[in-house]
């Protein structure tokens, strides 16, 4: 995580997610820390909470994500909401019981992926691409390439409050949408087997 150590880091302690409406395929989400807000709609195109709490899951049992069905980040997950057609990337990162996350808005993901597979070493990158990595690079995908210019949030710590925050959304979901025609549709529904993970991983981090 080199190329990131320049970067002012907020205590993770201090952030928030909220879940706030979700209606016609649209996710209300509010991020935030205790300086400063963001609120946004994400899309049914892809699963904002699940994909949220399946990357976190994976990171904490140290289980290697795929990218473009091919490459594999051992410490990273790469979660993306889409505003359509605006996106919100998360970059999730857990080593050493010390959890990264960085959170942008429309930043080019092939970059990221790029950067990950090179352990986000400005080294490595030119040794594997054969060019520098620069603010300015040219990436022919859609996004952001300057990794300041619209980073939202840079956040580090010990992960045990943002894994209990995630526990704690899935169990106000089932709170306020307990009727039945709510099970299993999107937005209302998380995925049971991350859940039940993640509060395990809670509870033997309690009792440690």
């Amino acid at each position: 995580m080199k190329i990131f150590s320049h970067f002012k880091f907020t205590d993770i302690e201090d952030f928030e997610i909220e879940i706030g409406e979700i209606i016609a395929g649209w996710m209300d989400i509010t991020i935030g820390t205790n300086n400063e807000n963001f609120k946004y709609s994400a899309s049914y195109i892809g699963d904002p909470l699940n994909e949220l709490l399946y990357a976190t899951d994976l990171l904490l049992i140290n289980k290697p994500h795929i990218i473009r069905c091919e490459f594999f980040i051992k410490d990273t997950a790469i979660v993306t909401h889409h505003l359509e057609p605006e996106t919100i990337n998360w970059l999730i990162n857990y080593n050493d019981n010390i959890l990264t996350i960085l959170i942008w808005k429309n930043i080019n993901t092939d970059l990221l992926e790029d950067l990950g597979s090179c352990n986000f070493d400005k080294d490595l990158y030119k040794k594997q691409y054969g060019e520098e990595y620069t603010d300015s690079v040219d990436y022919y995908d859609y996004g952001e390439t300057n990794l300041e210019k619209t980073l939202l949030f840079a956040l580090k710590g010990e992960p045990t409050k943002f894994v209990k925050t995630l526990v704690d959304i899935c169990k106000n979901l089932d709170i306020l949408y307990e009727d039945e025609k709510y099970k299993n549709c999107w937005g209302f529904s998380y995925d049971t087997d991350c859940f039940n993970s993640l509060v395990n991983w809670l509870n033997n981090k309690n009792n440690n």
